[in-house]
């Protein structure tokens, strides 16, 4: 399957497929693809992690590849990052929602 979406003005492909070319990928459960101007993000078929996850770990690498940090910062490539920012997300937007709506 294939979707496309809108992140910051670009058009991004998503795609799950059980098939990586990549040798170096091989063992990821998902990636996020700039190469040659492309922008693509791959979700392995039959990943043992939650897709959601992988989804929103791989959506925030997109998202900072479109503001630049891809090229001039190693912030968009740092796993470590990236994956608290994933794992953590959700919880984030409801103390980002609730306290905005509770104090403004």
């Amino acid at each position: 399957m294939k979707w496309l979406i809108n992140i910051l003005e670009s058009v991004w492909k998503i795609e799950f497929s059980n098939e990586i070319k990549d040798k170096e990928l091989i063992d990821a459960d998902g990636y996020t693809s700039t190469r040659n101007g492309e922008r693509k993000i791959v979700i392995k078929e039959n990943s043992y992690l939650d897709k959601e996850l992988i989804l929103r770990h791989e959506l925030i690498h997109a998202y900072l590849f479109e503001t630049g940090l891809g090229f001039c910062s190693d912030w968009a490539t740092n796993e470590e990052m990236i994956d608290y920012f994933a794992r953590n997300w959700v919880k984030l937007n409801n103390l980002m929602n609730k306290t905005i709506k509770d104090v403004l």
